[in-house]
């Protein structure tokens, strides 16, 4: 039975991942990062994520899918600390229109804030190989 509601929750995920979670975050003039993500969480310290994220700057447009574990632990009853792993397929077009595919790893460390039980928002710092390390603040909701 309980597979059976892992196969269920996963194949819902996937299909609403644009509904649950949306983050649009401007860098600078010109670029733009769009984020959509679902998860399931097993418990209070791991839960699993999918999600996708499109960058758009002055040199081309990267595409980005990844599958992600995240473990958290506990600060104070509002305050998380975590760190996450993820597996990514990249997909680079620059304005050349020379196309780059890579599948990369992604580590990322991270703080969050538990509004109430439903909301939430976040700090992390993220590296991938290939890539230059970032900083994202986001929100999440939890339905």
């Amino acid at each position: 039975m309980m597979p059976r509601n892992i196969l269920a929750a996963a194949a819902c995920a996937a299909l609403a991942m644009p509904v649950f979670a949306q983050e649009i975050a401007p860098a600078r003039k010109g670029v733009y990062s769009e984020t959509d993500a679902t998860g399931y969480q097993f418990n209070h310290h791991l839960n699993a994520e999918l999600g996708s994220r499109q960058t758009v700057n002055e040199h081309g447009k990267i595409d980005r899918m990844s599958l992600t574990l995240k473990g958290r632990y506990p600060i104070t009853e509002k305050v998380d600390l975590y760190g996450r792993a993820s597996y990514d397929h990249i997909v680079y077009l620059p304005e050349t229109g020379r196309k780059k595919t890579v599948n990369d790893a992604e580590a990322a460390v991270g703080a969050s804030y538990s509004i109430n039980r439903k909301a939430g928002v976040h700090l992390e710092t993220q590296r991938a190989k290939d890539l230059p390390a970032n900083v994202n603040v986001g929100a999440a909701l939890s339905f």
